[in-house]
């Protein structure tokens, strides 16, 4: 997710198994695969009563909750309070909106509504306009302006205080034309009798008794439909009423229901009988399965569905919930999709993966398979390549390499390189690259062969490598290549070989991966010792206290 990362997180592309390469056709329901992550005050929040959740144009995630605002940037949680923090005057925070200038609004259970701007808190009262009477609701107008609502007044923020706002209306067309990237959560207030709304452009009435709000704001969608969740069903608002969506109970796979915001078009969560957790598009009326039910949940009851009180889709398509007594909640969608032998393999395990210039995708196992329009096709490597499949490449004139050794030519695999060379001495063969003058490198558990012209040269530790036994070789983005290996890092320019290990800040000896990002970064991954980051002569290192699912990468 885009939550403000480090740069780190930003750029590491992970080498996993194969398991998936093509999404699942959508049915009406259908079940999803989600991984959860689960925050508690014992990692991470204040406390574990999470009351709202927004995601600010700036990346970053914030919480409302009774012991302060908190933001979280994909890693971290850092808590905004009234000990730490000038501005802020209570800690109970009930609501967040991010207006169109990109300021924070958040209000308190005591009524008081602050402000997050160019990084500094400001607190407002009854003396700044801030209605006398809470709780107070906030919420947009539909382009992006604040409001306030409380004992059936509207107040709106202008020349820098609130003024009263009864009587405030948008001009023809409510919104609707206004772009937007998410869905924007409108003003709602209910005192349990009367409920209220800024709807179509304009503050909007009616009686809770004959129409029985949700939690949740409504909300405004891309296409300038508005949304509410009641006890009788989804709502739309429209031609200046509120109307049933028209969407089946049955297929909102349980009710009641909490409306999504954070994404263009709206979701809503449900609860089904069993308390299982369904995610149901509004404009498609497709819904998914979340979870069976939401792991180590405790509380259930109350005003929520299956224990979410609150629930916010990020940019990246995560999904947030927030409970009052269980915390904070991120479902992550697995597209994945499993091939195995009904598939056409017939292997359990995949080593090296290579795409090549056609798309297609070739794997290594016990023996050599390619796939291509969703068919797997299988090379015999009897004869050849042999049942233990360790490297794949293709060079730039477009030819297969597998093993190192063995090349493909009109559909069959032939001797690439002179036998007259002691392959045994150099033993498995890791990685291959090609450089810059057209080069070919092999590394192996017996060091680095050079082809160059059809002259081989070995480098072993007595040349200046970091370990004989080399894992990856990758471009340096100039004249130069990366070697990783398990002994360190090695970097090779004009014939000379400059070496890293542990004793010079390399976070781990077994090197066996290497990715250079666009700011010239070198990331390198090890296989117990976590991530390394090498940037203008000095390492850091990132392991699972800094977020990293594994030591291993």
């Amino acid at each position: 997710m885009t939550l403000k990362p480090p740069s780190w997180k930003r750029h590491i592309a992970f080498n996993a198994y194969l398991v998936a390469l093509l999404g699942c056709a959508l049915f009406t329901r259908v079940t999803a695969q989600y991984r959860f992550d689960h925050w508690t005050a014992d990692n991470g929040l204040p406390q574990n009563s999470v009351r709202d959740i927004v995601q600010t144009r700036d990346g970053y995630l914030w919480l409302a909750t009774f012991d302060g605002l908190v933001r979280f940037d994909g890693v971290r949680f850092t808590v905004f309070n009234k000990s730490n923090s000038p501005g802020i005057v209570t800690n109970r925070f009930t609501q967040l909106y991010e207006d169109a200038q990109g300021d924070l609004w958040a209000c308190t259970e005591g009524g008081e509504v602050t402000r997050r701007h160019a990084g500094r808190f400001t607190s407002y009262t009854k003396e700044n306009g801030v209605p006398a009477h809470p709780p107070v609701y906030s919420g947009g107008d539909g382009r992006g302006n604040l409001l306030l609502g409380s004992a059936g007044h509207l107040w709106r923020w202008a020349d820098g205080q609130f003024q009263p706002a009864d009587d405030y209306r948008l001009p023809a067309g409510g919104g609707a034309e206004v772009a937007r990237n998410s869905a924007e959560p409108l003003l709602f207030w209910s005192d349990g009798i009367r409920a209220m709304g800024f709807l179509g452009g304009q503050p909007f009435g009616w009686n809770i008794r004959d129409i029985q709000a949700e939690l949740g704001r409504p909300l405004l969608d891309r296409q300038g439909q508005t949304w509410l969740s009641t006890r009788q069903g989804v709502y739309q608002f429209a031609d200046g009423r509120l109307m049933p969506s028209g969407i089946p109970a049955e297929q909102l796979a349980g009710r009641p229901s909490i409306l999504v915001g954070g994404r263009p078009t709206v979701q809503a969560l449900t609860a089904g009988a069993d308390g299982s957790l369904w995610l149901t598009e509004l404009d498609t009326r497709q819904s998914r399965l979340i979870a069976p039910r939401l792991p180590e949940m405790t509380d259930v009851t109350g005003n929520q569905v299956g224990g979410v009180f609150v629930a916010y889709g990020d940019r990246e398509g995560n999904l947030w919930l927030g409970s009052l007594r269980d915390g904070l909640y991120r479902a992550r969608p697995q597209s994945l999709t499993t091939f195995a032998k009904p598939q056409g393999l017939s292997f359990t395990e995949a080593y090296p993966l290579l795409e090549d210039k056609d798309g297609a995708l070739w794997i290594g196992a016990q023996s050599v398979f390619r796939l291509q329009g969703g068919v797997f096709t299988r090379y015999d490597g009897r004869g050849s390549f042999g049942t233990y499949i360790t490297t794949l490449h293709q060079d730039r004139a477009g030819q297969l390499w597998v093993n190192g050794r063995w090349r493909r030519e009109q559909g069959r695999f032939v001797h690439g390189l002179s036998e007259n060379f002691d392959w045994l001495g150099l033993r498995e063969i890791w990685t291959m690259c090609e450089d810059r003058a057209g080069a070919l490198w092999l590394g192996a558990i017996g060091g680095v062969l050079r082809v160059q012209n059809g002259v081989m040269t070995r480098f072993t530790t007595k040349d200046g490598l970091a370990g004989d036994d080399t894992k990856v070789i990758i471009d340096d983005g100039t004249d130069g290549l990366w070697l990783g290996s398990y002994g360190g890092l090695t970097h090779y320019r004009n014939g000379q070989f400059q070496r890293w290990t542990e004793k010079d800040g390399l976070p781990g000896a077994t090197v066996r991966s290497l990715y250079r990002d666009r700011d010239g970064a070198l990331w390198i991954g090890t296989y117990d010792s976590g991530l390394g980051r090498f940037k203008d002569g000095k390492f850091t290192r990132y392991t699972t206290r800094d977020g990293l699912l594994d030591s291993g990468v």
